[in-house]
C-alpha cells in the first residue's frame, strides 16, 4: 500500500502550518513559485539542496525528507493484529477515499468499532459476515470520512458512541443518551474489551487516538511518514506535541493503524517520519 503522503503533502503541510505563503518559501528555498506549487502538487522532485533548504525552513530532518522525495520510505510489514499476538482479532474495512474503519473483536464475538467511515454499509456487512456484538463506536475525529456512516451504525447497533467533546457535533444525529464525550484521557471498558483514550489534537480539536490490546489506532493524528494536516500554525504546533509527546513515547514495538495509507509502528516512525 502507498504512503498516505508524498513529499508535497509533506511541505505544504509544513508551510500551512508555519502559517508562510507560497511566495516566501519559495525565495526561502531559492526556487520560483511555479516551482514549489509543482513540488506540492506532485509534478516536481526537489533537488537535494532544495530539500536541505526546506528542512532548515521548517526545522525537519533532511534526510528523511529526502527518503520521502525519493521514494526510499515505506512502511514495514505490519499484520493485522495486537500483542500479543493474537489476544484479539483485527478486522480492517476499507472505504472509498479510501478511508479505513476497524473492527476489534474478543474471542466471545464482542468488537469494537473504531471510525465508521462515509457510510456505514461495507461496515455492516462485515459485522454481518463475522456475527460479531458491538459493545462500543469508537470515533478518532469528527470528519465527515470517518463519521458519515455514524448514525446509521448506531441506530442498527444501539452501541454507545465515544467521541472527543471538541468533535462531538459529529454524533449530533445520535441519541444523546448514547454519546460520550471524551474531554481527558480515560480508560474505557465494556466486559472483557478495554481501550485507552488518548487526547492527540491538531487535525481537528477533539482528536483522540485509542490504545487497544496494545495496539495504536490513530486515525488522522500520524500516518506511515507524515502527520495530519492542520488548518493553522496553532493546530501544527498541537498536532506535532501530539505526535511527538503522546504517540512517538509508545512502546517501540507498538503496531499503529492510520485511517489512511498503511499501517506502521512506533519504532518506525520514531527513526523515519519527518515530523518526529
Amino acid at each position: 500500500m502507498p504512503l498516505e503522503d508524498e513529499f508535497g503533502d509533506v511541505i505544504g503541510k509544513a508551510r500551512r502550518g508555519h502559517g508562510l505563503s507560497p511566495t516566501a518559501v519559495a525565495s526561502a528555498v531559492g526556487a520560483t513559485e511555479a516551482a514549489l506549487a509543482a513540488m506540492e502538487s506532485y509534478e516536481r522532485l526537489p533537488t537535494r539542496d532544495e530539500v536541505e533548504r526546506f528542512a532548515e525552513l521548517f526545522s525537519l530532518p533532511a534526510n528523511r525528507l529526502w527518503d520521502i522525495a525519493t521514494e526510499a520510505w515505506d512502511a514495514p510489514p505490519v499484520p493485522l493484529t495486537t500483542r500479543p499476538l493474537a489476544s484479539l482479532r483485527i478486522e480492517c474495512v476499507t472505504l472509498p477515499y479510501p478511508v479505513h474503519c476497524f473492527l476489534v473483536a474478543t474471542a466471545d464475538g464482542s468488537c469494537l468499532v473504531i471510525d465508521t467511515g462515509t457510510e456505514a454499509g461495507p461496515l455492516l456487512a462485515k459485522l454481518r459476515e463475522t456475527g460479531w456484538r458491538v459493545a462500543a463506536i469508537l470515533i478518532t475525529h469528527g470528519h465527515g470520512d470517518h463519521t458519515g456512516g455514524l448514525t446509521e451504525v448506531q441506530r442498527a447497533t444501539g452501541a454507545p458512541v465515544y467521541i472527543g467533546a471538541a468533535d462531538a457535533s459529529a454524533a449530533a444525529h445520535v441519541p444523546s443518551d448514547a454519546v460520550h464525550r471524551i474531554a481527558t484521557d480515560r480508560q474505557l471498558s465494556w466486559g472483557s474489551l478495554a481501550a485507552e483514550a488518548i487526547l492527540t489534537p491538531g487535525h481537528t480539536p477533539g482528536s483522540i487516538s485509542y490504545l487497544i490490546g496494545g495496539a495504536a489506532f490513530v486515525g488522522d493524528t500520524m500516518f506511515a511518514g507524515s502527520a495530519g494536516g492542520t488548518r493553522s500554525p496553532a493546530a501544527y504546533q498541537d498536532i506535532l506535541r501530539s505526535v511527538r509527546e503522546r504517540l512517538l513515547r509508545l512502546p517501540p514495538e507498538t503496531p499503529v493503524f492510520p485511517a489512511h495509507g498503511p499501517a506502521t509502528t512506533i519504532a518506525n516512525e520514531q527513526a523515519r517520519n519527518p515530523f518526529a
